[in-house]
Formats: C-alpha cells, sequence, structure tokens
C-alpha cells in the first residue's frame, strides 16, 4: 500500500505538473498572439498616422497653394488700379520744337550773316493736366545758312522726320507720353 501512495502522490504530482505545463504553453501561445496582434495594430496605427498626416500635408499644401494665387491676383489688381490711376493723374507731353538763331550782319560788301536752327523736341511733365517743372528741350539737328532767310521747307521736313521718329515711341507708351503734332 506504500508503494501505491507513492505512486499516486508520483502520478498526482507528474499529472499536475503536466497540466501545469500544458497550461503554461497556451498561456505563452495566447502572450505570442496578442504581442504579435499589438505589433500589427502598432503598425497599422503608425500607418494610418502617416496616410492621415500625408492627406493633412497635401490639404495644407492645396490651401497655401490657393492662398498664393488669391495674393497674386490681388497684387496684379492693385497693381492695375494703381497704375491707371497714376496714368490718369501724369502724363509727358511732348512736341516738335524748333529755335532759329541769327549770327552777324549782313553787309553790302561782305557778308558775315549765319542764319541757324536748332530742330528738336520739348517735352514737360503734367501732373493732374497742371505743368510741373521747365520743359526740357532735346536737340536732334542743327540747321545752319549763310543766308538772311532760311528755308523753311526744311525746317518742316526736319519736324517731320522727328515726329514720324516718336510716333512709335508715344504709340508704346499705353497713354503715359502725349504727342502735339506742330507740323501743319
Amino acid at each position: 500500500m506504500n508503494n501505491q501512495i507513492i505512486i499516486a502522490i508520483i502520478c498526482t504530482f507528474g499529472g499536475s505538473s503536466l497540466l501545469w505545463l500544458i497550461y503554461i504553453q497556451n498561456l505563452k501561445s495566447r502572450l505570442e498572439k496578442l504581442t504579435h496582434n499589438h505589433q500589427n495594430l502598432s503598425s497599422n496605427i503608425d500607418k494610418e498616422i502617416i496616410v492621415r498626416g500625408n492627406q493633412n500635408i497635401d490639404d495644407l499644401k492645396q490651401e497655401i497653394i490657393k492662398i498664393k494665387s488669391e495674393m497674386a491676383e490681388a497684387k496684379y489688381s492693385n497693381y492695375m488700379d494703381g497704375y491707371n490711376k497714376a496714368k490718369s493723374e501724369f502724363f509727358l507731353n511732348i512736341t516738335p520744337y524748333h529755335e532759329e538763331s541769327k549770327i552777324g550782319k549782313d553787309g553790302l560788301i561782305i557778308n558775315d550773316f549765319q542764319h541757324i536752327v536748332n530742330i528738336g523736341y520739348k517735352y514737360q511733365l503734367y501732373i493732374n493736366n497742371i505743368p510741373v517743372l521747365e520743359p526740357t528741350i532735346r536737340w536732334e539737328s542743327k540747321l545752319e545758312e549763310k543766308k538772311t532767310v532760311v528755308d523753311h521747307e526744311k525746317i518742316k521736313s526736319a519736324l517731320e522726320m522727328i515726329e514720324k521718329s516718336l510716333l512709335p515711341i508715344v504709340a508704346q507708351s499705353n497713354g503715359v507720353l502725349r504727342f502735339i503734332s506742330t507740323v501743319k
């Protein structure tokens, strides 16, 4: 009987140890599954954070582009408003101009008379149709003759040449330059 009790005790310890071993193995496998699920969830959360972060960044980039385009449109609109206002407030008036001068005397025997005609254009700044500063004269050519009467056809043709050279510049100025012809 003693042997049977010892065998029963050993079998009980062996069986309970075997049960505990199975239980511990079961707990280990559950722990591994939970750890694996936790890692998957963590990586999924990280991916979700990255995806949502990228979406937020894309949304912010679109908003920045929209704001920049609105700023560019507002800047251009303000520029054009100022340009049109300034264009109506000031202009540069350009007119062909000539100035005659006589040097010397017309004598009976010796003629030291010289007639000089400077040909160019005169321009002056106007603000709100009021002249500002003194007009500026720019000489383009000079006619010199040793006669008492100058040839007015030469002066007229020289003024027409100046007018023809200024017209393309005035046309490109969008109204800032205003040309007044004096050639008739």
